[in-house]
């Protein structure tokens, strides 16, 4: 059942970029973010943030990110340990489909709202083929979120660094989805992401709902 919680309104206006752009995968990654090294922490000297943390017993999440302004997100992932990564979830299972779900429960989190995946999928998949729109994910968080949000973003000029640079650093997070061919450094199929953090520099931050800590997708600033 899904858990009913009072809503509250934010102050801090939150900028939700949701891209579908033909060839964003290729755009995005190997033009804007550079090719990644795996490396043990998840940040590096110049971020000035607490970063990522690594956390234990959780269902669903084994890390969370704080960012310089002290806006703490559980990094849910849609697979791995997971009570439902194996429930269904539009026509597959949650583990196949979920990341779009999945990242708004880590959106969420960060504006101390407690949904988990399971409860989102319950919310938006009362049937097995069911799911949350793409299209319908802005007025959603607007709506039933209370999440001020910029809606669609189509032009290249949301592509840029700077661009991109900018609402990090004001600490507004951004929702991101590649497809149409995307590098599979991080996924090989249309998949959702957060960006959380800059280190001011060259460097986002990547919270990835499928990428296992470890794993060459893992949650990283790149």
């Amino acid at each position: 059942m899904q858990k009913k919680r009072k809503k509250k309104k934010f102050h801090i206006k939150l900028i939700v970029f949701i891209v579908f752009v033909l060839l964003l995968g290729l755009y995005l990654w190997n033009k804007i973010l550079p090719k990644y090294t795996l490396v043990a922490t998840s940040t590096n000297v110049h971020y000035s943030g607490v970063g990522q943390k690594n956390i234990s017993g959780k269902d669903g999440y084994s890390t969370t990110f704080t960012t310089s302004n002290g806006k703490t997100y559980k990094e849910y992932k849609q697979n791995g340990d997971s009570s439902w990564a194996e429930r269904y979830y539009w026509g597959g299972t949650m583990a196949e489909n979920g990341c779009g779900i999945t990242c708004l429960a880590t959106l969420a989190s960060g504006y101390h709202m407690d949904y988990t995946p399971e409860d989102l999928r319950k919310k938006y998949a009362p049937t097995k083929k069911d799911h949350l729109a793409g299209d319908s994910i802005s007025s959603e968080l607007q709506n039933y979120f209370n999440i001020n949000n910029s809606d669609f973003r189509y032009t290249d000029i949301y592509f840029e660094k700077d661009y991109i640079f900018n609402w990090l650093k004001e600490d507004k997070p951004i929702l991101i989805c590649v497809w149409d061919k995307p590098n599979s450094k991080w996924t090989t199929s249309s998949h959702y992401m957060l960006l959380l953090a800059t280190d001011n520099i060259s460097k986002v931050y990547v919270s990835n709902p499928n990428g296992d800590v470890g794993s060459h997708r893992m949650s990283r600033m790149v």
